[in-house]
């Protein structure tokens, strides 16, 4: 065995172990953004939830939160934290309850990721929050620069996809901060 196969070798397995600590972790975004002290509930009344300072609650608005759960839009209007549920019947259900939220995000992922102009940025990891798996993957839209991260929630009876949204060429400078918004959000989120 050559030096060089070595070499590759040790780093395969650093990326293999690299990979499965990432997976099981915490998530890389930050927990710190402010939010109004008040909680509200969503459509569905199953959520409870704060919204951060510097964005609004539209989640009540008929004619804009087309089946949505929760929508909230930053002051700006160039980003947006829904969550909407993902429907299933009792077989699926059955089965993200056994094999976990990475199926599930494989699936969604599929259905996202199915447009042309989508790449995925991300592949599907879990990671915990106050002592709860969660699942989240992250996309790109070339064609719009729109830039997508997908946080799947386990909800007991239900399950939801939390998405954060930057519109446009501004997510280049904004996007990590959106992502700790969209992440202090989950952490405060209860059911």
């Amino acid at each position: 065995m050559s030096h060089r196969d070595v070499a590759a070798f040790v780093y395969t397995g650093f990326v293999i172990v690299a990979a499965y600590f990432s997976g099981c972790a915490t998530s890389r975004y930050r927990t710190d953004v402010p939010l109004h002290p008040d909680y509200h509930t969503s459509r569905d009344s199953v959520l409870h939830y704060r919204v951060p300072l510097g964005w609004f609650d539209a989640t009540h608005v008929e004619e804009r939160n087309s089946g949505g759960t929760i929508w909230l839009v930053r002051s700006d209007y160039a980003a947006t934290i829904s969550v909407s549920e993902v429907n299933m019947d009792p077989d699926a259900r059955k089965q993200v309850s056994r094999q976990g939220l990475v199926g599930l995000a494989r699936l969604t992922m599929g259905l996202e990721a199915g447009e042309k102009t989508r790449v995925l940025l991300r592949p599907p990891q879990t990671f915990s929050v106050n002592g709860r798996e969660f699942c989240s993957y992250e996309l790109a839209n070339l064609a719009t620069s729109d830039s997508v991260r997908v946080v799947l929630v386990d909800a007991d009876e239900k399950v939801y996809e939390l998405t954060a949204l930057v519109v446009g060429e501004r997510r280049r400078a904004t996007t990590d901060k959106v992502y700790s918004t969209q992440q202090t959000f989950l952490e405060q989120l209860k059911w």
